[in-house]
């Protein structure tokens, strides 16, 4: 009979990606929820991690359960060209650290004057958003070779509420989700993004 990955053991890697102790019967509820709530928004970066971890333990993992990065990749190019963001490169998994810490992303994708920075998710709710721009606030601060570049940011997922859909509007993110093998930007009409 096939194992597959029980709720504790991906409690248990939660923590092990995170370096910490785990023991269920001493879990609090609050924590739990908290743990819950967590794994239901991983970041690609996350699941990606996570997912080759049980991958090795467990066997491959079913199919579109996971947001695919090479399949944003390919189509990141032509679906910001026709924004008028003609992008020249592309870097995975981008990281800086500095005095007061570390900053990531899962993509950027940039020319000589314009940069999108990405992060892709399986959902995302306004939690997700705020950190997700508090984050790209730093940004220049840890990036510097972009620091005369006109900043935007992209959030990919595979789903999003109504709410949280009109909030990331409002503030200016280009929203992109996966549909079967397609990526499309899913903005209104009058979408203007935010630009730093």
């Amino acid at each position: 009979m096939e194992n597959k990955p029980t709720y504790h053991d991906l409690l248990k890697l939660f923590f092990g990606v995170r370096g910490e102790d785990f023991s269920l019967p001493n879990m609090d509820q609050k924590k739990l929820e908290k743990i819950q709530k967590y794994l239901k928004h991983l970041s690609f970066r996350e699941e990606k991690e996570i997912s080759s971890i049980i991958e090795r333990l467990y066997g491959s993992l079913p199919e579109n359960r996971f947001f695919k990065e090479d399949t944003v990749l390919e189509e990141i190019a032509v679906i910001f060209s026709r924004r008028k963001i003609k992008i020249e490169k592309l870097a995975e998994n981008i990281q800086a650290w500095t005095k007061k810490g570390s900053l990531a992303f899962d993509i950027i994708a940039y020319n000589t004057e314009a940069a999108i920075v990405i992060n892709l998710y399986s959902a995302v709710d306004r939690a997700d958003i705020d950190e997700f721009l508090d984050d790209v606030e730093h940004f220049k601060s840890y990036f510097q070779e972009f620091k005369d570049h006109a900043l935007y940011c992209a959030m990919g997922m595979i789903d999003i509420d109504e709410e949280s859909f009109k909030y990331a509007n409002t503030k200016g993110i280009y929203l992109l989700r996966k549909s079967t093998d397609v990526i499309k930007i899913i903005n209104k009409r009058a979408f203007k993004p935010a630009i730093w």
